[in-house]
């Protein structure tokens, strides 16, 4: 996403280190997380299950 992406590093490592998360917060955002990698397996699954005359809307 970011084009300069610092080197690997999670997001809760940086909150956590900047001391600022609230450890509720946290769970819920890696929840949220969590579901979206979820729904873009399912997408990704339902694209390659489309029958062929279908498959060119979703890629180029």
């Amino acid at each position: 996403m970011d084009a300069k992406k610092k080197p690997q590093r999670s997001i809760e490592e940086i909150l956590q280190g900047r001391n600022l998360v609230d450890p509720k917060a946290l769970a819920a955002y890696m929840e949220a997380m969590k579901k979206e990698k979820a729904m873009e397996r399912e997408m990704a699954r339902r694209r390659r299950k489309a029958p062929a005359h279908e498959k060119h809307l979703h890629y180029s």
